[in-house]
């Protein structure tokens, strides 16, 4: 009476492992594509467009380098302002003609008190962020139960799974590795392995799954996916929850990436290297249209931190001793 439960078992096992390849092969698809987009299109719309408007891409920047650097001065002068009680004059006077701090002696050495206060700032920074990040875990806790997706303890099998695909990954992307993959660029290897630091950092088992997959795609290429994947990833699945859980993730995955491609096809430098003349040329008129908005803004807000600057009026020097130095 047992066979026929046996072959049972054995055929919705089979039928696992086939859904699984193709999950697997729709994962790896997905992946390419995003790669030869981040890897190809991009690099390659970027350097078409510094060909095109050069000129115009250069005053862009330019522009929006001077404005962060006015900025930063604007932001200094109020923080002056607010925190050591100084005339706005005068604290334009601090940021901009004041001589570089010299270093401290002996006899002006930081007091106690100031240490003390650093130390406590530190530790209650700490520990807000250790309650942010456990309200962080807790919604997505939250936001996983209401979607309908199995939660997973920090310590069990998924967070081993977690594990196990990070150094699988590392083995292959980490440039201290003996067994790092050849066949891949350093740039293109350095671009992927930032993305395995990152999906590790936040837990993504599907994103370290897309990778996995595409990774074997790379090395592998003429085996069978689920086969490789199974040896180095998480090894023989034996039961037919891990299975189900395995595919569910797979699924996650590939849902996760066609949203981001669905993102990306909206982006002027989707599918360019197949763009023809005339679909180039309109990316070209969409181009300088963007940029001359962009380098326009730019200016207005330029112009409006600069009017702010002047409003203050000339520097001068402080006429009264800042809070900072009245606390020492």
């Amino acid at each position: 009476m047992t066979i026929p439960a046996v072959a049972d078992l054995r055929a919705v096992l089979e039928g696992l492992a086939r859904r699984e390849r193709d999950a697997r092969r729709i994962v790896a698809d997905l992946e390419a594509r995003l790669r030869r987009f981040e890897d190809v299109e991009r690099p390659a719309y970027e350097a078409w467009l510094r060909l095109e408007l050069g000129p115009l891409v250069t005053r862009v920047e330019e522009t929006a380098a001077e404005l962060r650097a006015r900025q930063m001065l604007a932001e200094r002068v109020s923080e002056l302002v607010e925190d050591e009680g100084l005339h706005p004059r005068e604290a334009l006077w601090v940021v901009r003609e004041a001589p570089p701090a010299r270093p401290r002696g002996d006899d002006e050495s930081v007091s106690r008190e100031e240490i003390a206060a650093r130390r406590r700032a530190k530790l209650e920074r700490k520990r807000a962020e250790r309650k942010q990040a456990k309200r962080t875990r807790r919604r997505g806790a939250t936001d996983a139960a209401a979607a309908g997706e199995p939660q997973t303890d920090a310590a069990g099998p998924g967070r081993r799974r977690l594990v196990v695909l990070y150094r699988a990954l590392a083995r292959r992307l980490h440039p201290d590795s003996p067994t790092v993959l050849g066949s891949l660029a350093p740039a293109r290897r350095r671009t992927v392995w930032a993305e395995v630091q990152t999906a590790y950092r936040t837990g993504s088992v599907e994103r370290l799954l897309a990778l996995s997959t595409w990774m074997d795609t790379v090395t592998e290429t003429g085996v069978d996916g689920v086969v490789g994947a199974d040896a180095h990833a998480d090894g023989p699945v034996l039961s037919l929850a891990e299975r189900h859980e395995r595919l569910r993730a797979l699924r996650r995955s590939a849902r996760a990436l066609e949203r981001r491609l669905a993102e990306l096809a909206t982006a002027p430098s989707w599918e360019f290297t197949s763009a023809t003349a005339a679909a180039r040329r309109k990316l070209r008129q969409a181009a300088l249209r963007r940029l001359e908005a962009e380098l326009t803004e730019a200016r207005e807000a330029l112009a409006e931190v600069e009017a702010m600057l002047a409003a203050v009026g000339p520097p001068r020097a402080p006429r009264t001793t800042p809070r900072s130095a009245r606390r020492r």
